[in-house]
């Protein structure tokens, strides 16, 4: 059992799954903290779709120190899944947290999802839209309720978790933090994005998450990006 302290509050998580998150969490802090600390500034409203949750490090950070009115936490993987009701009922968060396993897309359906749990990571990814695994979309399951944030760290299948997310994206003004590994990921979320008014604004993290507002929103953020982008010669912003 992992266990640190953080502004007072004493935190468990299982050790089951033994990837980066979890050699984080042993080292006594949250795994990408700055990232989340920022995210608890927005003082956002509303519940929080964690869309690829893993063992639910970043679920545990927002239903603690955040003002989500839920979250919901979406898993796949059912060994990862396991563990991440685990560290729901560790923490004591049952109801806040609502866990379910399944994988987010564009549509309802089933899909297979690759796990390397001996890859450097542990990586987990959607492989095909075909197998046994259900896939639905938020708008099917949490459109109905207030989003204040989205998070989306799904290796490559982040468009797919926002085609399926339209109605949400168009009726509401949720803050996006989306991992993009590259130009072409970062080109594919954006033209999903952009058509619907949000605009890059921020980037955390050793594998580039980008915050994403709506009609330009807290652009004051915007001179972050240019240098993260201009020291990594990844691209120009218009």
């Amino acid at each position: 059992m992992a266990k640190f302290s953080y502004k007072n509050k004493k935190l468990e998580f299982t050790e089951t799954i033994p990837d980066k998150v979890i050699a984080v969490i042993k080292s006594g802090r949250f795994y990408e903290l700055r990232m989340l600390e920022f995210i608890s500034s927005l003082n956002f409203k509303g519940c929080v779709a964690d869309v690829g949750a893993n063992i639910g490090n970043h679920s545990v950070y927002f239903a603690l120190f955040t003002n989500a009115k839920k979250i919901f936490s979406f898993e796949p993987v059912p060994q990862i899944y396991k563990a991440l009701e685990e560290n729901i009922r560790l923490n004591k968060l049952e109801g806040k947290i609502i866990p379910r396993n399944c994988a987010i897309g564009e549509k309802k359906g089933q899909c297979s999802v690759a796990y390397e749990p001996h890859k450097k990571g542990g990586v987990a990814k959607v492989k095909s839209l075909r197998g046994s695994v259900p896939m639905d979309t938020l708008d099917n399951l949490i459109g109905s309720e207030k989003i204040g944030l989205i998070k989306i760290d799904v290796e490559g299948f982040e468009p797919q978790v926002l085609r399926g997310a339209k109605k949400i994206l168009a009726e509401q003004d949720p803050y996006i933090f989306a991992e993009a590994q590259g130009k072409k990921e970062k080109d594919e979320i954006e033209k999903i994005l952009f058509p619907l008014g949000y605009r890059c604004v921020k980037v955390f993290n050793a594998t580039a998450t980008y915050l994403y507002t709506k009609n330009g929103a807290k652009n004051t953020f915007l001179d972050d990006v240019k240098l993260y982008l201009q020291r990594f010669r990844i691209f120009r912003l218009p």
